[in-house]
């Protein structure tokens, strides 16, 4: 991700469509709304708290309302239903003529609640809120990533142009030159040879500007899909990423919000509560259960109403069923081994990830504090390599130097206005990488702001 200070084959944007002007805050802001990334992340933060929706819809009883008609020999028992959960079993006197068949209907409500379930549902519900809030912190980790992706490369895009403009510059030095050799050349001044590495200069100084146009147009498409728009072409402003800020001050430990570092805890919360729901496995079951219900049976002799086809006997029943599974635990124990191998997992992650952040933060104060070097130092080049072009081309028009000279002048010119533009750009890559490594780029986009036009 580092920006290269050799970039001679990298540009800015050629003959681009440019849409809407957009400096790096707009660009950061952006991402994390339209790239489809966000979207899946807005997505698995929706599904895990409709999550605790349904596990807190297990708190209600069972309730279920039935109606039902039969028909079956009188060799069945009277009033024979089909399985209907909570409904008591009913009878009534079998028959014992297998071709004589008679109806029979029921209809009615039955319900059951399980008073000691709460120890269960109490953790299933936190279960699902700790999934939740994991997959709020994922969500937020992926708008860290892709506000860091597209600053990075919003600023790789104004190197580009940087590059560019470097790049142009050495084709009109190019042909500057050439149009001197060729009039000295015109006057016998000068060999035809030097005309010919005249015209090999500017070919090559063409030849990088074309690759440094080609490399940009690739550039503004990362960029495009980086904010989610590959279909726009975007109008990057370099702002004030062209002037070198002040040096800022930034922590050298991962900063408390830091969305990773706390994601990565919140993993292990979620692990340890699923463990929670393991472990009720083994608590009895306390249900409430009841029935109100109406049936017929053509079989019975005093049903008058519809031969069997309108319930017309009444039913209820209630009552307390306990229930306790002897052997759960020797099911249990290996799940709650499972969990415990997840919890042990998500906390060496976690582990991993905190010195992970450590190292980048490290790694990149190394890097911002090379940055500001690098860009005390380049000034000096810059204005050491034009004035050794300046003289190279005077003492060539002087007969003093041969085009060579010339030519190595020229292309150490070029390069020392790379490198100086670029190294304004990698300090701000260097704090954009620094702030990133804390987890926090307000704290880029605070210097960004507090820096000079």
């Amino acid at each position: 991700m580092r920006i290269a200070t050799v970039v001679i084959f990298v540009g800015a944007v050629g003959s681009a469509r440019a849409d809407t002007p957009l400096d790096i805050g707009d660009a950061m802001a952006l991402a994390p709304k339209h790239h489809p990334i966000a979207q899946q992340h807005d997505a698995t933060v929706r599904g895990a708290e409709a999550r605790v929706d349904v596990e807190r819809a297990r708190f209600w009883p069972e309730v279920e309302v039935f109606a039902q008609l039969d028909r079956s020999t009188s060799n069945t028992t009277g009033g024979a239903l089909f399985s209907v959960p909570g409904l008591p079993v009913v009878g009534g006197v079998p028959g014992r003529i297998f071709d004589l068949g008679a109806f029979g209907t029921a209809a009615g409500v039955t319900g059951s609640w399980d008073a000691l379930g709460f120890r269960r549902w109490n953790r299933e519900i936190d279960a699902a809120h700790a999934d939740a809030q994991a997959a709020r912190l994922d969500a937020m980790v992926g708008e860290l990533d892709l506000a860091f992706v597209a600053a990075d490369r919003f600023i790789a895009v104004i190197a580009h142009e940087q590059g560019v403009k470097a790049a142009r510059f050495g084709v009109d030095r190019a042909r500057v030159f050439v149009t001197t050799v060729k009039a000295a050349v015109d006057q016998n001044l000068r060999p035809g040879a030097d005309l010919s590495r005249a015209n090999a200069e500017l070919s090559l100084a063409e030849t990088a500007l074309i690759r440094a146009e080609s490399a940009a147009s690739v550039s503004l498409a990362q960029l495009a899909e980086a904010l989610g728009t590959p279909d726009q072409t975007p109008a990057p402003q370099a702002g004030k990423l062209l002037g070198v800020p002040a040096r800022p001050t930034f922590a050298t430990v991962p900063t408390a919000t830091d969305a990773r570092v706390v994601a990565a805890g919140a993993r292990v919360d979620a692990a340890k509560a699923r463990k929670s729901v393991v472990e009720t496995g083994t608590t009895p079951k306390l249900s409430l259960v009841g029935a109100l219900w109406a049936r017929a049976n053509g079989n019975d002799i005093g049903g008058v109403r519809a031969d069997g086809l309108v319930p017309d006997v009444p039913n209820w029943a209630a009552g307390v069923v306990f229930s306790w599974p002897v052997f759960s635990g020797m099911l249990v124990a290996p799940q709650a081994r499972v969990e415990d191998a997840n919890i042990a997992r998500d906390q060496a992650r976690a582990a991993e990830t905190s010195q992970h952040e450590q190292s980048q933060i490290a790694q990149a104060a190394a890097i911002l504090d090379g940055a500001y070097r690098v860009v005390e130092s380049t000034p000096i080049a810059l204005k050491a390599a034009r004035d050794a072009e300046q003289q190279a081309t005077a003492r060539y028009q002087a007969k003093l130097a041969t085009a060579d000279d010339v030519a190595q002048a020229q292309r150490l010119l070029e390069q020392a206005e790379i490198d100086d533009a670029v190294a304004q750009l990698e300090v701000w890559h260097a704090i954009l990488v620094y702030a990133y490594a804390l987890g926090d780029l307000s704290l880029f986009t605070a210097t960004y702001r507090a820096a000079g036009g």
